[in-house]
């Protein structure tokens, strides 16, 4: 878990691919959007952050955001990652403007990427550009939800199985490969909280005491 106090990254999370765009103050992780991604053959995401996530836990990340995406390929979210090909990628994403804002949950598996849910009702119930993920993992599956609140959470997949030996916890804001013209959005991690499954157990078993 990190609250991001002070004005380093711990000692446990790993920025891949660094700028001077990622950088913690204020009692968060901000990340400016930047152009770039990791999408099949394409390689060049910069300021993706991620922690070992090995055992079974769940998590909750508030985001807030200085504007809402707003242009195609704006996205924001977290990953699972075996590593750059195979990884599970749980975002709020600008589609085309027709389209609107979405979530969306991909795989990518061996750089092939394939959508698992795209949900385009969520995204107007965000106030004030804030909203939480929260991701459950037991064993090798996953379940993942978005809530406007931090309280009332809709279920976006539930029972996802993935192999991954060595899953980590990935925080990514990007604009996506070639767009180097479009706003940049601000985006703050307030915190990602964990709980693992031993805790959540004695935390029961000291009640019943």
């Amino acid at each position: 878990s990190d609250e991001f106090d002070g004005d380093t990254l711990k000692e446990f999370w790993t920025n891949h691919a660094p700028t001077s765009k990622a950088y913690v103050s204020d009692g968060a992780l901000h990340i400016e959007t930047e152009d770039g991604d990791l999408y099949q053959n394409v390689k060049d995401l910069k300021n993706y952050i991620s922690q070992p996530a090995q055992g079974d836990w769940e998590s909750v990340t508030k985001i807030q955001l200085d504007n809402m995406p707003s242009q195609i390929y704006h996205q924001i979210g977290v990953k699972i990652m075996q590593d750059e090909d195979n990884y599970l990628y749980f975002r709020l994403e600008q589609l085309d403007k027709n389209a609107g804002i979405a979530v969306r949950l991909n795989e990518e598996k061996a750089a092939k990427s394939t959508e698992i849910v795209r949900n385009t009702t969520f995204a107007g119930s965000i106030k004030g550009n804030t909203y939480y993920m929260k991701v459950m993992k037991n064993g090798q599956t996953y379940n993942f939800y978005i809530s406007a609140d931090g309280e009332n959470y809709v279920t976006i997949k539930e029972g996802y199985t993935v192999n991954y030996s060595q899953p980590k916890y990935t925080l990514v804001a990007a604009n996506g490969t070639g767009k180097t013209d479009i706003p940049s959005i601000k985006t703050s991690y307030d915190y990602v909280r964990f709980t693992m499954k031993e805790e959540a157990a004695a935390k029961v078993v000291k009640v019943r005491k």
